[in-house]
């Protein structure tokens, strides 16, 4: 349970996505470190489901357990239009 957006702003991280695991949740590899987390996608019920090639930037909520896992907020913007 999140308590506060003190703690929330604490475990949120930057990343690259590294692939997908065998139930389809992305792979991330924190930016400070070789830790890989499984995450879901953070995504608007209405909307389609958003596409993350290897390599993508990101910006991910590490779960608040010991646990290698989280939630993909976004993708880092940038890039020509």
């Amino acid at each position: 349970m999140v308590d506060s957006y003190q703690e929330v702003a604490a475990r949120m991280r930057r990343g690259t996505i590294t692939g997908w695991s065998a139930d389809r949740r992305l792979l991330v590899r924190a930016e400070w470190s070789e830790q890989v987390f499984i995450c879901d996608v953070l995504r608007l019920i209405a909307g389609p489901r958003l596409e993350y090639p290897v390599g993508t930037g990101v910006v991910f909520l590490a779960s608040d357990d010991e646990q290698e896992s989280g939630y993909v907020l976004g993708a880092l913007g940038g890039g020509a239009s």
